[in-house]
């Protein structure tokens, strides 16, 4: 999801979107790049430019107009977290626990 107020933030290299099969490669030139996700919604609330961050981390900002969503049609649907594992026989017992935890919620 793209979330924003007004200017775009900037990244270190081109960006490809693609929608229908039809590919756009932008470059986007800025003048703040930041990796962690609070930063980046922090940044997008205080109108220094889009964010592209998970929709359920940003939630609250959406229903409460901090934030709105721009470029809906070119983000693809989230389909869900996804864990891999070794699949060894011997897991500890804090990881066991995670993993069932997750299979039934």
């Amino acid at each position: 999801m793209v979330v924003a107020r007004e200017r775009s933030l900037g990244y270190l290299s081109r960006r490809s979107a693609t929608r229908c099969a039809i590919w756009k490669r932008v470059r986007v030139d800025g003048q703040l790049i930041l990796n962690s996700l609070p930063q980046r919604i922090d940044a997008a609330e205080n109108g220094l430019g889009l964010a592209y961050v998970p929709e359920d981390s940003v939630l609250d900002a959406l229903a409460e107009g901090r934030l709105v969503r721009v470029l809906e049609a070119w983000c693809p649907a989230f389909t869900g977290y996804h864990l891999f594992y070794p699949s060894r026989r011997q897991h500890t017992t804090a990881f066991a626990l995670l993993i069932a935890a997750l299979r039934h919620s």
